[in-house]
């Protein structure tokens, strides 16, 4: 099967970053764990508080 690779932008409400945040951080061990799973980061943007 090709490789796939996904990039997604995510831009929390003003108030709402650490949740966010936290949910997306939460979700990396589940995705880990999913057949063919190579790679899943968060990276975030510096600066820029959202």
């Amino acid at each position: 099967m090709p490789e796939v690779i996904v990039v997604a932008t995510i831009s929390p409400q003003p108030g709402e970053e650490q949740a966010v945040r936290d949910a997306v951080l939460a979700a990396i061990p589940k995705v880990h764990d999913e057949p063919g799973c190579v790679k899943y980061a968060l990276h975030e943007a510096t600066g820029d508080s959202t």
